[in-house]
C-alpha cells in the first residue's frame, strides 16, 4: 500500500494542506495587481460622499484593499433633485420624503425633524440611529433636545447614554462624563466600563459603592509627571471602596475593608491579606510586609521596581523570589536590586551584568 507522506497525516496534516491552499490562492489573486496608495493617475478622485451629476445623485465610498485603491459608486434611488441636501457628514443627506445615510434611505426617518451630530449618531423626531440603523428603546430627539458627542462612539441626548449605538442601561445623561481619556466612564451613581457578551461591546455598570467609593489616580491625563496610569489601566489598583478594590475593570473583595491600604505599584494589604492587582499574596506576614522601591512612581515600579518583601520572604509581582534574602534585599540604582548572595533585574537573578 502507498504511503502518504507524514506531513499530510492527521488532523496537523490537514490544517498544513489547507494553508498551503489558502496561501497558493491568495497569491494568485494578487499576483497580477498593480498595488497603489491612491486611484490611478489617469482617473481624477472623487472624494467619499455625494455627488450630483445631471438628474442623478451618487454615493461615493473608497477604500484601501491591501493597500489598492477601491473606489466604489453607486447611484442614490428615487431622490428628489429639488430637495435634496447633504448634512454635514459625508455619509447623511436628506430630502423631502428620505433620510440617507451612505447612499441608502434609513426606513422611517422623518426628513423634517432630523438632526445630526459630528459623529456616528443622528435622530429625529421617532428615533435615535447609529450609523443609520434604529437604535432600540431610543425616544428620538425631541424639541430642544441635544445629541452631545463624547466621542465616536458614545453619546448622550436628554434620556438615555449610548455606547455603539446601545444605551447604556441606568446612566444618568446629565451627570454622565468620561474620565482617563475616555478609558473609563461614571455618572453621578456608578462607573461604568464595557465588556464584551460574545458578539458586541456594551457598557454597563461597576455597581460601585459611591459613598466610600475613593479613585486614586488622576482623572485626567498627563497630570501624573507627564506619565499617564490609564495607558496601563489593568495594571493599576486604582480604585477601592467598602468592599473591594478595582483592578481595570474587575472588582476583587476586600478580606478587612477597616484595615486595607494601599501600596505602591499594584500592591495593597489588611489585617487579613496582601495583595497584587488581582492576585491574592498567600502566607505574607503582613505586620512587616512593605514595598521595596526608591518610589520613581507607577510607571518605572511595573517594569523594574514591583517588589515587596515581609520578615520571611521577598516578592516580585506578586510571586515569591525563592533566591532572595529577605532580610538584605535592597535597591542598588534604576533597575537592579540585591541581597547578599545576589543582584537581581525584574525577579530574576542577574548576577552577570
Amino acid at each position: 500500500m502507498k504511503k502518504m507522506p507524514k506531513f499530510l497525516l492527521g488532523c496537523g496534516g490537514v490544517v498544513t494542506l489547507l494553508a498551503v491552499v489558502l496561501v497558493f490562492a491568495i497569491w494568485k489573486l494578487f499576483s497580477g495587481m498593480e498595488f497603489t496608495t491612491g486611484p490611478p493617475s489617469s482617473a481624477p478622485a472623487t472624494p467619499d460622499g455625494y455627488q450630483i451629476e445631471g438628474e442623478a445623485v451618487y454615493y461615493t465610498s473608497n477604500s484601501n484593499f491591501f493597500g489598492n485603491w477601491v473606489p466604489n459608486r453607486t447611484a442614490v434611488a428615487g431622490v428628489d433633485l429639488k430637495t435634496f441636501q447633504t448634512l454635514g457628514s459625508y455619509q447623511r443627506a436628506r430630502d423631502a420624503t428620505h433620510v440617507y445615510y451612505e447612499g441608502v434611505a434609513i426606513p422611517g426617518a422623518d426628513p423634517p425633524t432630523f438632526r445630526s451630530s459630528e459623529s456616528r449618531y443622528s435622530g429625529d423626531a421617532g428615533q435615535t440611529y447609529y450609523d443609520g440603523k434604529i437604535i432600540p428603546g431610543a425616544r428620538g430627539l425631541e424639541l430642544g433636545d441635544v445629541l452631545v458627542d463624547l466621542d465616536s462612539i458614545r453619546a448622550r441626548d436628554k434620556h438615555h447614554v449610548y455606547y455603539e449605538g446601545t444605551i447604556v442601561a441606568g446612566a444618568d445623561p446629565a451627570t454622565f462624563e468620561l474620565i482617563g481619556g475616555g478609558r473609563m466612564n461614571r455618572d453621578k451613581n456608578d462607573y461604568y466600563t464595557s465588556r464584551s457578551d460574545g458578539t458586541r461591546y456594551l457598557m454597563t455598570a461597576m455597581k460601585v459603592d459611591m459613598p466610600s467609593f475613593k479613585l486614586l489616580i488622576p482623572t485626567t491625563l498627563g497630570t501624573s509627571g507627564g506619565y499617564d496610569p490609564w495607558n496601563k489601566f489593568d495594571q493599576h489598583l486604582w480604585a477601592y471602596d467598602k468592599q473591594y478594590y478595582y483592578v481595570g475593570d474587575t472588582a476583587l473583595p476586600i478580606a478587612d475593608p477597616s484595615t486595607f491600604e494601599v501600596l505602591l505599584f499594584g500592591y495593597a494589604k489588611d489585617s487579613r491579606q496582601a495583595y497584587y492587582l488581582e492576585t491574592v499574596i498567600e502566607g505574607a506576614d503582613l505586620p512587616t510586609f512593605q514595598i521595596v522601591s526608591p518610589d520613581h512612581g507607577e510607571n518605572w515600579g511595573h517594569d523594574f521596581g514591583a517588589y515587596a518583601k515581609d520578615a520571611k520572604q521577598v516578592y516580585y509581582q506578586g510571586k515569591v523570589i525563592t533566591k532572595a534574602d529577605a532580610a538584605t534585599f535592597t535597591v542598588v540604582d534604576e533597575r537592579f536590586f540585591k541581597d547578599k548572595n545576589h543582584r537581581f533585574l525584574m525577579g530574576r537573578v542577574e548576577d552577570g551584568n
